[in-house]
């Protein structure tokens, strides 16, 4: 599978990269990498409800190369570590929701 950026949905769709992005940017009031790195986050938290799999594991099914670079992006989506978040599901506030 093509790795998703910026590059590779501007060749998808014979675009200059800068024009996609501005357009995209107008159209949405995010960046492109932004709205990428959202989408992978949102796959990533399923994947930490859902299943037993490490944090590393995870990033990588997520198209994270770095599972550093994972754990600081999704704690500056969410407000919370990958960890952090699925030690919350398992706190007796989180089982009376």
């Amino acid at each position: 599978m093509e790795p998703l950026s910026l590059e590779s949905l501007a060749a998808r769709f014979t675009l200059n990269k800068n024009y996609l992005s501005t357009r995209f940017h107008r159209e949405t009031g995010m960046t492109i990498t932004d709205y990428i790195s959202k989408i992978r986050v949102q796959r990533a938290v399923d994947l930490l409800e859902k299943t037993t799999h490490s944090v590393q594991y995870i990033a990588e099914q997520c198209g994270f190369a770095d599972a550093n670079y994972f754990t600081r992006t999704f704690k500056k989506i969410n407000g919370i570590s990958p960890n952090g978040y699925r030690k919350s599901l398992n706190s007796p506030s989180a089982r009376s929701r």
